[in-house]
């Protein structure tokens, strides 16, 4: 009983924060981030949310690579998938090993994935994706790996 209503929870929750990446590439695109002493979109966001930095850094990365890991913002605003594993997936995967990516994110743990993605060897011989990357705005890059999971980011049932 309480593991069905912690899933329904945690759907909700999922969806939410997919919502909210949206909301934040909208607003970067039409550079309504910003205003008087706000340094960067991720400082809009802790302070617009009360996020914490990595929590914000995860959001506004996803948000930078919406068009270029759909299937990802999908299922997070489908509620499958949790910020700490899109996160991962933003992070560290490039665009064209999504799938694979989202396949693994559905049975394993944050600290599996996180794990698994750190350690592979991507291709690295095809082209970049084209487009604003989070390194042109250093503040927005996100958190290491280990600020992850203190983030409090991970809203799915993956815990362990």
């Amino acid at each position: 009983m309480a593991s069905a209503e912690l899933a329904d929870l945690c759907g909700i929750i999922n969806a939410a924060f997919g919502r909210m990446v949206e909301v934040v590439a909208d607003a970067m695109q039409a550079d309504a981030c910003g205003g008087p002493g706000i340094h960067s979109p991720r400082h809009w966001l802790t302070w617009q949310t009360a996020m914490t930095d990595a929590m914000a850094g995860s959001v506004v990365h996803l948000a930078t690579r919406r068009n270029e890991l759909s299937a990802t913002v999908t299922a997070m605003v489908e509620g499958r998938l949790s910020l700490a594993l899109a996160g991962l997936i933003g992070r560290y995967v490039p665009n064209d090993c999504e799938a694979d990516a989202l396949d693994l994110a559905e049975v394993l743990t944050v600290n599996q994935l996180r794990r698994s993605v750190t350690r592979y060897r991507f291709d690295l011989t095809k082209p970049a994706p084209t487009g604003p990357t989070p390194s042109d705005h250093p503040s927005d890059q996100p958190a290491g790996p280990e600020s992850e999971s203190e983030s409090g980011a991970e809203t799915s049932s993956d815990s362990s």
